[in-house]
């Protein structure tokens, strides 16, 4: 890309496709969010997008209150990017896909797992504690 675009600045645009959902059920909560996402290399007198595809993800969290903290651990996730202009090379959809669900496995899980296990602490007060809860999802 150098060769074909002397002194320019690589960009990544993202943008939301869709409103992100949050769905609850009993024991679960899943957050659902897509992007539009461009690779544009930007030279002195113009932009190129070089690679334009669409990105999905859901994750389901199974929460609950601990200590007074809300925790959770991670049940399912769902990624997909679909691509839909590449003008880099040719990219193969199912082995791009593979590369990332790889990367969120071996890197992005473990994080939020570890996220998940410290919690969030719940504004509690010396007079206001949380004893014996249990969280209920009302759908």
């Amino acid at each position: 890309m150098n060769d074909q675009y002397p002194n320019s600045t690589l960009e990544f645009r993202i943008s939301s496709s869709s409103a992100p959902s949050v769905q609850l059920e009993r024991q679960n909560m899943t957050i659902a969010a897509a992007a539009n996402v461009e690779v544009v290399v930007r030279t002195f007198d113009k932009a190129v997008t070089l690679l334009s595809m669409t990105v999905s993800l859901s994750i389901t969290v199974q929460p609950s209150i601990v200590n007074g903290n809300l925790i959770g651990s991670l049940a399912d996730y769902i990624f997909n990017v679909d691509v839909i202009r590449s003008d880099i090379s040719e990219i193969n959809e199912q082995d791009l896909n593979k590369l990332i669900r790889e990367a969120i496995d071996q890197v992005v899980i473990p994080g939020l797992n570890e996220f998940f296990k410290k919690g969030i602490a719940l504004p509690v007060t010396g007079i206001f504690r949380l004893y014996n809860t249990k969280l209920n999802l009302l759908t």
